[in-house]
């Protein structure tokens, strides 16, 4: 080929530009993931919720506890 040089560097600048919009798309929700995950945000979610529903709280109470939990994990 005549221009496989060119081609070739071409083609990697596209890949390069790929990943690089890639990463920048997905990291927050990554980020985010990776952080429920530690957090073990679901589970205390759950947890909660079994507490309060024994305890006989009513759903307002619940949601309140849960939405306080969600404020926790999203201040990191």
């Amino acid at each position: 080929l005549k221009y496989a040089f060119q081609i070739a560097m071409y083609e990697a600048r596209k890949i390069n530009t790929a990943y690089l919009n890639g990463v920048s798309l997905h990291f927050g929700n990554k980020l985010r993931m990776f952080l429920n995950i530690l957090l073990k945000k679901n589970e205390r979610i759950k947890t909660v919720k079994e507490e309060m529903k024994k305890k006989g709280s009513t759903e307002m109470e619940v949601s309140a506890a849960v939405k306080d939990i969600i404020e926790q994990c999203n201040k990191f």
